[in-house]
């Protein structure tokens, strides 16, 4: 009779145990996903030309190491996302660099394609360039008050701001305009950038 309740309390601590074990057990299937999810958050899949050109190891996927080498080294350049940038992107690189940026204002003004800025080109060029009033210093240019920053208004912002460049050696982009002569996108137009405005101006 003893030997039958033994075998009976050891039977059923044998289960305790197991069912015990299966309640704190962790469930790795799920583990795995959450593990997928933060690498997936910190790669990105190559599909674009700078990712391209970051992907060193060239396996298909920018690491942040990689991310963050490759945005010290187009520091001076754009990354092409609008469609006159892919026009100036002339060597194919998927970056606009203010050589490129230049080239391509130049051949925008240049109307008849004979490699020179006629007088009268540029000022079909200003005569079609507006564009509206959205910052503090926009609206100290637009002289006659519409809330259209016009060509000849434009040129006005652009001289005083070639003024600050040729005395500080860059100036901070303060208006919509200005971010067309940015060609690195860094929120400031230095002296190279500069030679575009130069070009538009005539001097």
């Amino acid at each position: 009779m003893k030997l039958r309740h033994w075998a009976i309390a050891g039977i059923a601590a044998s289960v305790l145990i197991g069912c015990a074990g299966d309640v704190t057990a962790k469930p790795k299937p799920k583990v795995v996903r959450k593990v997928q999810k933060i690498k997936a958050k910190e790669r990105a899949v190559v599909n674009r030309p700078w990712e391209a050109a970051a992907d060193k190891n060239k396996d298909g996927i920018v690491q942040p190491k990689e991310a963050a080498k490759a945005k010290v080294q187009v520091k001076k350049q754009s990354v092409v996302n609008r469609p006159w940038e892919a026009k100036a992107d002339t060597n194919g690189d998927g970056k606009v660099s203010a050589a490129e940026m230049r080239k391509h204002h130049f051949g925008v003004m240049d109307a008849n394609k004979d490699g020179k800025i006629a007088p009268m080109e540029r000022k079909l060029f200003w005569i079609h360039r507006r564009a509206k009033v959205n910052t503090a210093l926009e609206k100290k240019y637009d002289i006659n008050s519409n809330g259209l920053l016009e060509g000849n208004e434009a040129q006005e912002l652009l001289k005083d701001r070639l003024r600050i460049i040729s005395t500080n050696g860059k100036a901070k982009v303060d208006s919509i305009i200005e971010r067309e002569y940015d060609a690195n996108n860094d929120g400031v137009i230095d002296k190279e950038e500069a030679e575009t405005i130069k070009d538009a101006l005539g001097i």
